[in-house]
Formats: C-alpha cells, sequence, structure tokens
C-alpha cells in the first residue's frame, strides 16, 4: 500500500548500499552499524527464535516453520523515527518487520536494551503467526513484554519485574496515579502504549508506562495463576488464546477467558498480586557481588 511504499522510500534515502547483512532461516538481519552488531544480534535471534518455539504457549502454525523474519537495525535514531513515525519507541513490529536503532552500540548497557527491544519486537512477530493480528491489545503487548524479560532473566515463567513496569503500577494503587481497572485494561487501544494520554508529556509518559506495565503485570498473574493448584483463574489465559485462535477477535477475544468470572474479586486479586511480587531490573548495568570480581 502507499503507506509501505513510503516506507521503502525512506529507506531508500539511507546509505543501504553499504549495510551488513546476516541471512538465517528464521530471520534476515540488515545494519548500518558494523558487522560485529550483526552477528552479535544474529546468536541472540536464534536463541531468541528457540525460545519462543519452547515457551509460547499455543503454536498455529508452528512458529518453526515461519518465513524468515527481517529485522533493521539503525545507527541513527533520526532515520528510524522517519522510517517508522513511532516518537517514542525504540524498536517497531510493522506486522512485516523489525525496525530498531541502537543508541550507542560500543555501550554494553545499551546492547542489552537493544537485546530486550529485539526480544519484544520478535514475540509480537511470533504471537501474530500463532494467533493473528486481531489480538486485544494487553494480550499482544502483556505477553511481548511479559516473554521478552524472561527471556533476558533465562526463566520461562517469572516471577520478577522491571522497576520501570512495577512502581508506576503500585504507586497508582496507593492513589498517586491512575489505575486502570480490569474492564478499562479490556479497551486499551494501541495510542495508551504509543502516546499515552495527559497535557504534559510527563503526564503521556507516565501514562504509557502504565499501560505496559498493567499489561504485563495481568499476564504475568495469569501465567502464575495457572501454574497453581485448584486456581478460580487458572485457565483464564488459555482460554483467551484458544478464542484467537478460533478466529475471534479484539475485546470479544480477551473477555471471553473471563466468562463466569466475577471481576471485582478477580481484580480484588489481581491487585494483591501486584503489592507482592517481585522487582528485578533486567535492564540495569550489572553491578559486582562484594568479594567478587
Amino acid at each position: 500500500n502507499e503507506a509501505d511504499r513510503a516506507k521503502d522510500k525512506g529507506l531508500e534515502r539511507t546509505k543501504w548500499e553499504n549495510a551488513f547483512e546476516l541471512h538465517a532461516p528464521q530471520y534476515e538481519l540488515k545494519s548500518d552499524i558494523s558487522r560485529e552488531i550483526i552477528e552479535f544480534v544474529g546468536k541472540h535471534m536464534q536463541e531468541t527464535f528457540e525460545f519462543f518455539v519452547k515457551e509460547i504457549p499455543v503454536s498455529a502454525p508452528p512458529v518453526d516453520r515461519c518465513a524468515p523474519l527481517p529485522v533493521r537495525v539503525f545507527r541513527e535514531e533520526d532515520t528510524f523515527r522517519k522510517l517508522t513515525g513511532q516518537p517514542n519507541a525504540t524498536g517497531v513490529y510493522t506486522f512485516r518487520d523489525i525496525v530498531i536503532f541502537q543508541k550507542k552500540p560500543e555501550d554494553p548497557w545499551s546492547r542489552d536494551l537493544l537485546l530486550l527491544t529485539l526480544d519484544h519486537e520478535s514475540c509480537h512477530y511470533y504471537l501474530h503467526i500463532a494467533l493473528g493480528e486481531n489480538m486485544p491489545r494487553w494480550v499482544d503487548e502483556g505477553l511481548s513484554t511479559y516473554f521478552a524479560i524472561s527471556r533476558m532473566t533465562n526463566a520461562a515463567y517469572k516471577k520478577e519485574y522491571t522497576e520501570e513496569q512495577l512502581v508506576p503500577v503500585r504507586d497508582a494503587l496507593e492513589k498517586k496515579g491512575r489505575f486502570y481497572g480490569i474492564e478499562e485494561v479490556f479497551d486499551f487501544t494501541q495510542d495508551g502504549y504509543g502516546l499515552g494520554t495527559g497535557e504534559t508529556e510527563d503526564e503521556k509518559r507516565l501514562d504509557r508506562r502504565m499501560h505496559y506495565g498493567e499489561s504485563v503485570l495481568l499476564c504475568g498473574f495469569l501465567f502464575s495463576e495457572s501454574l497453581a493448584e485448584k486456581s478460580a483463574y487458572g485457565s483464564i489465559l488459555k482460554k483467551v488464546l484458544k478464542a484467537l485462535a478460533d478466529g475471534k477477535k479484539g475485546r470479544e477475544a480477551g473477555a471471553s477467558g473471563f466468562e463466569g468470572v466475577d471481576l471485582a474479586k478477580f481484580e480484588a486479586d489481581w491487585k494483591a498480586y501486584i503489592r507482592n511480587v517481585a522487582t528485578e531490573d533486567v535492564t540495569a548495568p550489572k553491578k559486582a557481588k562484594p568479594g567478587k570480581k
């Protein structure tokens, strides 16, 4: 379509004739940064692919038989923003490829953030293959964030969240901000994640964090309940994913897993989970433990 052609023209204006490329059955990488970055990202992408094939709870058609995923990693933020039209993101899944920019290629901390972004956007891709492109936003963004952090912590079903995700949501529960109730979460739109609401930039940034934070904490709560014995909520996520696999879309699919559930009680239990769950800032620079080098 016209939007895609415009994006392609923007790509042509970059110096891609000098780009580094790496091709594999599961991905096609391209970057104007360095050969070393491409090989670093390629190794991680292969590991990520294997992780998702194993851990994503539904797979129809199987993600291990999908077409190669195109990934483009830009050096310049301005080029990334012109190409994607995204004012806040560091990475975007466009429904046909992943586009990312790398702020400081030589900085190990920045590379960790690059990998976290890659994992998040890759999960969008694999979820869309398995479940289609009309998922509720809280499912799409929540699971993609959940599995990206799980990937970074090498835990299939994590019990820790980053401070970026957890702190604003906990603050909102203590009446320091707006907490979205479960039925409001059902109606989340992409604008909430990409733009946020509010009069100031700080308010919009906080609202974006609330959207991501509540979504990943809801998915995490549902995962923890699915592993618990005799949980009243143990089958909710499975029902939502099955509804999507069966062709239901958007809010209808998201709400279908909650049929017969007392939403007031569920929300109270979810809030208790948020208050008690642990944090692990996987995006912070690692510090050596006392007595170790």
